[in-house]
């Protein structure tokens, strides 16, 4: 990512993370649901996260990303992890990373399980945009928090 920003320091939103930088793990579990289009299984919101690296269901779907006011679905890839750029990311790279509105819907058929690992900044680090991707051109979309 630092690579597409021609950043300096490859390493650039490594060594943001900190000394004492949060990993969590959530593990979802989405029974089968006999009325889904009622029922959201997570609802829509995006990560506050600087990553999620996602394992999903091989042979279930539901996860969907907002996109020009459309729902669309994310594809089944079998044996992958997607990655999910979160909140904190789209702030240092000010803005240009976006942390993507999403939700999981459930299936009136099957249940479905998912597993997320978060990666979040140690939470006495505060974070701001890179100067380096400030300009008149770009001003600051973002302040230090």
């Amino acid at each position: 990512m630092a690579k597409l920003l021609d950043l300096d320091n490859d390493d650039y939103f490594v060594d943001q993370l900190g000394e004492k930088a949060e990993t969590n793990v959530r593990c979802s579990y989405y029974p089968q649901c006999p009325r889904p289009e009622l029922v959201c299984g997570l609802k829509p919101h995006c990560d506050g996260t600087v990553l999620t690296i996602l394992m999903v269901d091989d042979s279930v779907g539901g996860l969907q990303v907002l996109r020009d006011g459309v729902w669309w679905d994310v594809p089944i890839v079998p044996r992958t992890l997607l990655v999910i750029i979160g909140d904190q990311t789209e702030i240092m790279s000010n803005g240009f990373f976006k942390s993507p509105v999403h939700r999981v819907m459930t299936n009136a058929k099957k249940e479905k399980l998912s597993v997320a690992l978060d990666y979040s900044v140690d939470h006495e680090r505060e974070i701001e945009p890179l100067p380096q991707l400030i300009n008149e051109k770009r001003p600051a979309l973002y302040m230090k928090s």
